[in-house]
């Protein structure tokens, strides 16, 4: 069966300054919070009105099937303090159970979301979580955010700066950017 994206070439030029890659990210969120507005998002994937978020996908099937992962290979574990870190209109937390969840992202408009949610969310970048205390974060969530990155190895640096000495890293990367 082919896939929508089988047929999208992708050519990278250069690499995009720090302009045009926080423009992209405020363009998308606005795009993708219409539809959650305008209770659209379903129709642009043909699933049921029921599903009201963005990441359909993420929602139905990875959040799940990862929490009862993490709660079958850590029985008993407490999470006091978590990031979810790129979290858009869907947090991980919706389906695991964190003392203190932080919410970040890039955007104001999902911040805001999530806020209306009874989320404590901020802005903020991968790339500079200065406002993170050294090694407090339990459990980190990276849904669907690493291959948008501008520097890799500067988020990793940071995950690995916050992340406390047992804490659980999360990455999820979509299949189809191999």
């Amino acid at each position: 069966m082919e896939s929508k994206y089988d047929n999208i070439d992708v050519v990278v030029d250069s690499v995009p300054s720090k302009k045009d890659y926080k423009k992209w990210c405020v363009d998308d969120a606005c795009k993708c919070k219409a539809y959650i507005d305008n209770n659209t998002a379903h129709l642009q994937y043909g699933y049921s009105d029921n599903i009201g978020t963005w990441f359909i996908n993420t929602a139905i099937d990875t959040y799940p099937k990862l929490a009862a992962s993490v709660t079958k290979l850590f029985p008993g574990r407490n999470f006091e303090n978590g990031a979810d870190i790129g979290c858009g209109s869907l947090t991980f937390f919706d389906y695991l159970k964190v003392e203190n969840p932080l919410l970040i992202d890039i955007t104001e408009e999902w911040v805001n979301h999530m806020r209306q949610r009874g989320y404590n969310a901020v802005v903020g970048d991968i790339q500079n979580l200065s406002f993170i205390e050294d090694k407090s974060i339990d459990i980190i969530v990276c849904s669907d955010i690493l291959e948008h990155v501008l520097s890799f190895d500067v988020a990793m640096k940071e995950v690995s700066r916050i992340i406390s000495d047992d804490g659980l890293l999360l990455v999820n990367i979509p299949s189809n950017m191999r």
